[in-house]
């Protein structure tokens, strides 16, 4: 009678095994990604500073500007890109922005206030566009 069960038990716990571990795979990519809720979205700012370093690499691309703050003080902003596949899909290639570069940045800032932003985009003293400017309704 045991040995007749065991049959029936067996087969549907290796499909739920399967089941449990193929959804868990499958949605891994899904949970290794961060939204976006730590950034103020309803409100595109403007800060121009100088470019301190540039990161290009996966899965986020980093520029960093020391901006001059309203009291003449320094402020370090880390600006947080799209990934270098999506940027090259804009035409934006690794070499169009160098340390040293003055910029004109439109981020949204974090909520809290610090000096850290999501990058909308980029505008470069001689007026090219890096990224993509927001449709506004």
């Amino acid at each position: 009678m045991k040995m007749k069960l065991l049959h029936r038990v067996l087969p549907c716990v290796a499909i739920l095994s399967t089941v449990v571990f193929t959804g868990s795979f499958l949605s891994a990519p899904v949970l290794a990604h961060h939204s976006a809720a730590a950034y103020d979205r309803t409100d595109l700012i403007t800060i121009s500073g100088e470019v301190t370093e540039y990161i290009w690499v996966n899965p986020h691309t980093w520029v960093y500007l020391r901006v001059m703050g309203p009291d003449g003080e320094p402020q370090e902003w880390a600006l947080e890109g799209e990934s270098v596949g999506q940027y090259v899909r804009m035409g934006w290639t690794q070499d169009q922005l160098e340390v040293g570069d003055t910029v004109e940045a439109h981020v949204w800032q974090l909520k809290d206030g610090s000096y850290g932003a999501q990058l909308g985009y980029l505008i470069r003293e001689d007026g090219m566009t890096l990224g993509e400017i927001p449709e506004t309704d």
